[in-house]
């Protein structure tokens, strides 16, 4: 986790950005709304889970660092 509070913000939403774009929009059917199947979802869970930990991390560690 240590390896998350690494970068910079603008390099943390470029990440944020491509595993999006990979996972999420990539996977996406067709349609306009484009239909969220219950395969989708489980699909995108593990990613959704993981940025979201990511996301924790890091808002700790710049937490951290203002309030020092």
């Amino acid at each position: 986790m240590v390896e998350w509070q690494t970068g910079t913000v603008l390099e943390w939403a470029n990440e944020a950005h491509e595993i999006a774009r990979a996972v999420a929009y990539g996977q996406l059917a067709k349609g306009n709304p484009a239909p969220i199947t219950e395969d989708y979802r489980r699909q995108a869970e593990a990613a959704i889970d993981l940025q979201l930990e990511r996301a924790g991390v890091r808002v700790a560690w710049v937490l951290d660092r203002a309030l020092k």
